[in-house]
């Protein structure tokens, strides 16, 4: 008896697992991606704001929210702005980014955080 694969019916258990398990990850990858992308450019943002922060000290924390805001806009991320909090310690602005994602596993929904604290 000579099984050929002209004669199989079906896939095998271990083959349809594999293919789930690709699927999950493709699945989880696609929403982690936008997400890693996302906390890159508020790291740029605020080593932008360190920079410019380093030519031009005579700052105030409203020309330091300003410059966020801009950066913000030039890079599609306006829902962002209440995120970001500027304020002034002594000689020294602080700022802040604090903000949470969803990832949808299936079986829960994970909480991301991203805090961030910047003193220029």
């Amino acid at each position: 008896m000579n099984k050929t694969p002209g004669n199989q019916k079906g896939a095998a258990v271990v083959t349809i697992l594999v293919l789930a398990i690709i699927a999950y990850a493709i699945f989880v990858g696609i929403q982690y991606i936008p997400l890693q992308i996302e906390s890159s450019a508020v790291d740029s943002i605020l080593t932008t704001i360190e920079e410019s922060e380093k030519t031009a000290r005579s700052m105030n924390t409203g020309e330091v929210k300003n410059k966020i805001n801009g950066l913000l806009n030039i890079n599609q991320m306006d829902d962002m702005a209440d995120s970001f909090k500027v304020s002034k310690y002594r000689d020294d602005f602080i700022v802040e980014v604090s903000y949470d994602r969803e990832l949808n596993l299936l079986y829960q929904k994970k909480l991301m955080p991203y805090r961030k604290k910047l003193t220029l």
